[in-house]
């Protein structure tokens, strides 16, 4: 691999070009950030490591991934893969841009459902008044207040029609953009 550091760490759209010419892979600035996957090769930020803290140290060399670009300014999350084994909304793991999201998820394939053994519970509310919707056996709610945590965890309870729970409750997570909400629409 070839690698050059900008003298200074200061470049020109001609450098860009150059450094292709000249057969650099990956390109160093004075940027500051962590370098990423998808951080462009010819424009990489720089990280310095303070080696005299160890807590410094730690959070300089764990190199976490996001599901959404760092923006400037924004503390990234990092992204940890669920899956559920029923679809549900907002997708587990995902970032939402609204404080108001419905929750909700779609129990079309659970066997002898009892629809009045239904519970849906959202961290930072409790149980909250969800609603069934029989004819596409989808429990949702509308949240009603806004969201101020930077995530939240979901969790559904039920029994079947002879009276027995899953082995588990449907549980789930996402994460809340906060910054989001402040922003003025795109238009």
């Amino acid at each position: 691999m070839n690698t050059y550091a900008y003298p200074g760490g200061y470049y020109t759209e001609e450098m860009l070009k150059l450094g292709g010419e000249f057969g650099y892979d990956h390109m160093f600035t004075v940027i500051p950030g962590k370098v990423k996957r998808s951080s462009p090769d010819l424009t990489l930020p720089r990280y310095i490591i303070l080696g005299n803290h160890d807590s410094i140290f730690e959070m300089a060399t764990s190199f976490r991934e996001d599901q959404d670009p760092i923006k400037p300014g924004e503390i990234g999350v990092p992204a940890v893969v669920q899956t559920t084994p029923y679809p549900v909304t907002p997708e587990a793991g995902t970032i939402v841009h609204t404080r108001l999201p419905i929750i909700s998820a779609d129990l079309s394939k659970v066997e002898n459902l009892d629809p009045a053994s239904l519970s849906m519970k959202v961290s930072g509310f409790g149980e909250v008044p969800a609603t069934y919707a029989a004819e596409s056996k989808t429990i949702s709610w509308q949240v009603n207040r806004r969201l101020r945590q930077p995530s939240y965890q979901v969790a559904i309870h039920w029994k079947d029609t002879a009276g027995k729970s899953p082995e588990a409750p449907l549980r789930w997570s996402f994460h809340v953009d906060r910054e989001s909400t402040y922003l003025p629409d795109a238009e």
